[in-house]
């Protein structure tokens, strides 16, 4: 539940509060930044509303096992059956 919760303040909190901090500064201290207060409202739509209800699509795998890695990190960032052993026939992107 606290996981969930984190999830849930650290979308809705930092990318659209700071971009709405920004325009609002924009719009407040460079005037000119805006064409109109229409424009600013609409920056304000697209860079804090919109992007809130994006979400990533699931990933779909067709083989019997997956493992996907950020290779600068090691981080594992997707895997599925890793402990089946490899059969060495996929192949690395």
């Amino acid at each position: 539940m606290k996981e969930k919760l984190a999830k849930v303040i650290r979308v809705l909190t930092t990318p659209p509060i700071f971009a709405a901090l920004l325009c609002t500064l924009l719009y407040l201290l460079l005037p000119d930044s805006f064409a109109s207060g229409t424009h600013y409202i609409l920056a304000l739509c697209f860079l804090t509303a919109l992007p809130l209800r994006a979400k990533a699509a699931p990933l779909e795998v067709k083989g019997k096992s997956a493992l996907l890695m950020d290779i600068a990190t090691g981080t594992v960032l997707f895997e599925q059956n890793a402990h089946l052993p490899w059969q060495g026939r996929g192949r690395a992107v």
